[in-house]
C-alpha cells in the first residue's frame, strides 16, 4: 500500500474510508485534474478535458461563459444501455446549468442540488435547493446526510426489483463553506457553531469526520 504522509496537525479520523480502502480496489497510479468539474467530466466520459471541453470548474456567475459538457459525449449511463441496471446520480452535478440536465445526459434518476442555482456550489449545507428529477424544493436535511439517504433509497429500490445497480454518489463535502456538522456525525461537540475563519481547519476536519460517518 502507498505510504501515509503525515499532516500537522494530524488528519481527521476516517475509519470507515480506511476500511473501505483496505477491503476494496486501490489504484496505486491514478491522476485527476486540479478541478472538480474537469475531473467529474473525465470520470463520466473516460476522456481528457481537452477532448470534452471541460478543463476547469463552472464559474459561479450565471452570465460567465462556462465549460459545459457536450450532451453528445458518450457517458456512463450510455454504457449501461440495454442492461437491467438501475442507474442513479445522487448529489453534485456541476457539469452544466440546467435543472433537468442530469436526465438529459442519461440519468433516469437524479437527486441533488439544483444545477441552475448551485453552479458555484451550495451556499448552506443545512438549507439548499434540492432537485429530484426536475422538481426543486428547499431541503433542510444536512447535505452529506441527504446524499447517503438518497443512495440507500436507490439501493433498496434496486434490491426490491432484484436488479443490479450503478449509483454515482457525488458529495459536496468537504467543499466550502466550512462549518460545524450535526454533533451526531463527529467528535468535536465543543466547536462553536459560528467561529469564523479561526475555526476553519477544525470545521474542515469535522466535515471529514461527518462524511466518514455517513459513508459508514
Amino acid at each position: 500500500s502507498p505510504p501515509r504522509l503525515p499532516t500537522t496537525p494530524a488528519a481527521a479520523p476516517m475509519p470507515k474510508l480506511r476500511q473501505l480502502a483496505k477491503k476494496g480496489l486501490l489504484f496505486g497510479n491514478a491522476w485527476a485534474t486540479p478541478g472538480c468539474s474537469s475531473t467529474r467530466a473525465t470520470i463520466f466520459t473516460g476522456r481528457y478535458g481537452f477532448r470534452t471541453g471541460v478543463g476547469a470548474p463552472l464559474p459561479p456567475e450565471a452570465d460567465s461563459p462556462a465549460p459545459v459538457l457536450p450532451p453528445t459525449e458518450f457517458g456512463l449511463p450510455s454504457a449501461f444501455a440495454g442492461t437491467p441496471y438501475l442507474l442513479a446520480h445522487i448529489g453534485k452535478w456541476h457539469l452544466s446549468r440546467g435543472t433537468r440536465d442530469p436526465e438529459l445526459y442519461g440519468w433516469p434518476y437524479f437527486a441533488g442540488p439544483d444545477p441552475s442555482q448551485t453552479s458555484g456550489g451550495i451556499k448552506n449545507y443545512f438549507r439548499w435547493p434540492k432537485t429530484v428529477n426536475g422538481v426543486t424544493t428547499t431541503s433542510t436535511v444536512y447535505n452529506t446526510t441527504d446524499v447517503v439517504d438518497e443512495t440507500i433509497g436507490r439501493i433498496r429500490a434496486a434490491k426490491a426489483e432484484n436488479r443490479p445497480y450503478f449509483i454515482w454518489a457525488a458529495f459536496a463535502a468537504v467543499h466550502a463553506p466550512f462549518h460545524k456538522p450535526p454533533n451526531a456525525l463527529h467528535s468535536r461537540d465543543s466547536l462553536p457553531a459560528n467561529g469564523g475563519v479561526t475555526y476553519r481547519r477544525a470545521y474542515f476536519e469535522a466535515m471529514i469526520e461527518a462524511l466518514d460517518t455517513e459513508i459508514g
